[in-house]
């Protein structure tokens, strides 16, 4: 069997209710910069849109990207 190739995560992908809300919390939270936005789409609810946020210039990490999502249910804990 050969070798497999390296793989590092470069992105995730957050479903959210209001994507531009949560990507400005976390790079608030984690110190990082919103790199990229995106506002709602024509026809679509204000919260509609796309952000993302990454680590500072000169440190590891993944971008993270936060998108709507119209049908967003919040996780429940079960006990």
């Amino acid at each position: 069997m050969g070798r497999r190739p390296p793989m590092a995560v470069t992105s995730v992908t957050i479903g959210a209710p209001a994507p531009r809300d949560l990507a400005a919390f976390y790079a608030q939270l984690l110190g990082w910069a919103v790199t990229a936005t995106e506002p709602a789409r024509p026809g679509m609810p204000p919260e509609d849109g796309w952000a993302q946020i990454g680590p500072p210039a000169g440190e590891d990490g993944p971008r993270l990207s936060f998108e709507y999502e119209a049908k967003f249910t919040r996780p429940r804990t079960m006990i």
